[in-house]
This record gives structure tokens, C-alpha cells and sequence, in this order.
């Protein structure tokens, strides 16, 4: 028994395989392009498919009556202490640390207090006055950092 002899077909069978394969890619190709020419034909010459077809726009229109009517100033609003509302740090450090972040702002941008903002959400009068001292300080060591680029010590 002969191990080696491999069988192969014949190379004519082979060839007309291939080349029938090839013919068949080829014609496939010219028909789905005559195809697609044929339905741009007629959506230019008028006929419309149902994909470009115009919709309905719904009246979305309200009467001034029903729309109701927005304050032209901003009333500010204290948080309840919940737990986004009640912060957890010390008051001065808070100050300082909210403080030091817009001074930053500001001495990189070179906008004198532009995020200067000493509002806070402490109850207390000594806790509200600890804060805003704490913004103090930390905001002028923020713009001094700021302007020289030294932002968070980095």
C-alpha cells in the first residue's frame, strides 16, 4: 500500500471552478450596482421611497397661560443636613481648602476673584465666620500659587 501518493484533481476541473467562482462575483457585483442606479433613477425623476417620505410635526406649541412663569432673580436655598447637604469638614478647613481651589483659578487665569465665592452651608454664626476666614486665607495662598503656576503643589 502507497502512503505517499496524494490525489489531487484534475487541474482543468480546478481552473473552470475558479473561473466560474470569478464570474459569478463578477455578475453579482454589475447587478446590485444596476440595481442601486436604477432606485437613485427613481428618487431623482420624482418617485419618492417611503424612507424620504415628509413626516408629520407634531404642534408642540403652548399657550402663555399654561406655561408658568420664572423668577428673573435666584432665590438661594440652604440644604438640609443631609448628607449632601451637612459638610463633614471643620469648618475653617473647608474654607480654606474651597478657598485655595478658586484661588488657583484665578491666579492661573489672572482673574482678580472671579470664583471668589465665601457662601457656605454651616449653621452656626462662629461656624459660618471660621469658614470665611478659612476661604480668606486659603484663596490668597491659591492665587499666589496660581500665578506661579504651583496649583495644588503640583
Amino acid at each position: 500500500m502507497n502512503y505517499n501518493h496524494n490525489h489531487q484533481p484534475q487541474k482543468g476541473s480546478r481552473i473552470a471552478l475558479t473561473l466560474t467562482a470569478c464570474l459569478l462575483i463578477v455578475c453579482a457585483i454589475i447587478y446590485m450596482k444596476r440595481s442601486t442606479t436604477e432606485e437613485k433613477a427613481r428618487t431623482f425623476s420624482g418617485e419618492t421611497s417611503t424612507a424620504s417620505q415628509p413626516i408629520a410635526i407634531p404642534d408642540t406649541s403652548i399657550g402663555s397661560d399654561v406655561l408658568s412663569t420664572t423668577p428673573d432673580t435666584i432665590i438661594p436655598s440652604t440644604l438640609s443636613d443631609t448628607l449632601l447637604g451637612k459638610d463633614k469638614r471643620e469648618p475653617f478647613e473647608a474654607g480654606y481648602e474651597d478657598g485655595y481651589a478658586a484661588g488657583c483659578d484665578d491666579g492661573a487665569t489672572g482673574n482678580d476673584h472671579a470664583m471668589y465665592d465665601e457662601s457656605n452651608n454651616f449653621r452656626k454664626e462662629s461656624e459660618q465666620a471660621d469658614y470665611v476666614s478659612g476661604y480668606r486665607e486659603g484663596y490668597a495662598k491659591g492665587v499666589e500659587d496660581g500665578k506661579e503656576g504651583r496649583q495644588f503643589n503640583i
